[in-house]
């Protein structure tokens, strides 16, 4: 009879293997996990005997793995999940029950609008969780596929290489014109041909539009030059510098939200844009937590939020 090497397993060692799959490094494993690297190194030697493999070998920047861990590292994660659901969640869901932190990344632009939103909704169900918010950036996909990161919300279009990332539609937003009380134009609405009289300020986001923002994608589309005198990462930073100049900041109408004492907000007419101009959110979550009931909680009560959102902009 074949040797049942499940029965001698201990399951913290296979913890132990995914975060060591993921940083190549003892050292950054021993700190991810808060143990010494010299209790890394004796699970790592019980990992060779169970598996009868080196299963990582030394390199010039820490480890590399083997051809069996390879394989492993592609099919424990979601077997490991599953467990992790099944013991979690056996007796039924319940949010208040939930506790640790979940980790969100966001489009700057989103972090600005809901994050105090979020936190109200979600904090009122599970009130022995931690939040943990932060911007979305050029390794968050890659993290969410680590699982340092839970899930992100951003605007499509996202680059998302990996297959392993399931992308949801969350909500919709819609462009707003910004400036200040004082600004001399006056109306209520305005049409892209007035709006590009005047200066223009525009967000750019580290891993979304770095390197042309989607004001000036849209205005390319159209034929159109704008005066842009100034970029920023941060939509609430632009939103204090427009409040005593002439400058507009086309944005998401969320803002009229939280912004609304400090700048007017000026309908755009949409008819007039490409389709990009109603940009999709989407929530980016691994596939592995696609029936993971904390997932699906988060996804409803999101999409809730985005929905409120939509309705008071």
């Amino acid at each position: 009879m074949k040797k049942d090497l499940f029965k001698q397993l201990d399951l913290n060692l296979l913890r132990i293997f995914l975060v060591l799959s993921q940083e190549l490094n003892l050292r950054k494993t021993a700190e991810r996990l808060n143990v010494t690297q010299p209790a890394i190194s004796r699970s790592l030697q019980k990992l060779r005997d169970q598996f009868n493999d080196e299963l990582f070998v030394k390199s010039q920047q820490g480890v590399m793995p083997t051809a069996k861990a390879e394989q492993l590292a592609l099919s424990l994660p979601p077997i490991m999940e599953l467990l992790a659901d099944t013991i979690n969640y056996h007796n039924g869901f319940d949010p208040k029950e939930l506790s640790g932190t979940i980790t969100i990344a966001m489009n700057p632009i989103l972090a600005t609008v809901i994050s105090k939103r979020l936190f109200k909704r979600l904090h009122a169900q599970a009130p022995d969780l931690t939040l943990q918010f932060e911007i979305w950036r050029l390794d968050t996909p890659e993290r969410i596929i680590n699982g340092d990161i839970h899930c992100g919300l951003n605007y499509q279009p996202i680059d998302l290489s990996s297959k392993e990332l399931i992308d949801t539609f969350i909500g919709r937003d819609a462009f707003t014109i910004y400036c200040s009380h004082t600004h001399p134009y006056q109306g209520d609405s305005i049409s892209i041909q007035d709006a590009i009289k005047y200066p223009i300020a525009t967000l750019v986001s580290q891993a979304w539009n770095r390197r042309i923002t989607l004001t000036e994608q849209l205005l390319d589309q159209l034929g159109l030059d704008a005066n842009i005198v100034l970029r920023n990462e941060q939509p609430k930073a632009i939103i204090d510098t427009i409040q005593d100049t002439n400058i507009l900041f086309p944005s998401s109408s969320f803002l009229k939200i939280t912004e609304a004492d400090k700048v007017r907000a000026l309908e755009l007419d949409l008819n007039q844009l490409p389709i990009q101009a109603k940009p999709d959110i989407s929530m980016i979550y691994h596939y592995r937590n696609r029936a993971n009931p904390m997932m699906l909680w988060l996804i409803e009560e999101i999409s809730q939020e985005f929905t409120l959102l939509s309705k008071s902009s």
